[in-house]
């Protein structure tokens, strides 16, 4: 079953280009992973410290296979979470229809 998944991230204050800079590099390289059908990060227009990401995978191995991967863990799991973001919610959907 296709799983869906929003998650916002805020940046420390201050950090909010080094988030531009780690999805920069994390979205050319979640979007190349076998399983994953969209990853669009957003930032807000009201709160420069906000972005939100909604990513769509095949199923919830290639979500977990995502959470695994070395462009992952080393740009969220050791760079992001515990330098620069603030705080980080992420929501889980399932889709009713084709993403595309």
């Amino acid at each position: 079953m296709t799983l869906a998944l929003g998650a916002t991230w805020t940046a420390r204050p201050g950090h909010e280009d080094e988030i531009i800079r780690i999805l920069a590099e994390l979205t050319p390289a979640t979007r190349a992973e076998k399983g994953n059908l969209l990853y669009v990060p957003t930032r807000s227009a009201d709160d420069p410290s906000v972005f939100y990401l909604f990513e769509v995978y095949e199923d919830a191995d290639a979500y977990d296979a995502h959470t695994l991967s070395e462009h992952f863990t080393r740009l969220v799991k050791d760079d992001a979470i515990p330098h620069h973001l603030a705080s980080r919610e992420r929501s889980y959907y399932e889709p009713l229809g084709d993403p595309a």
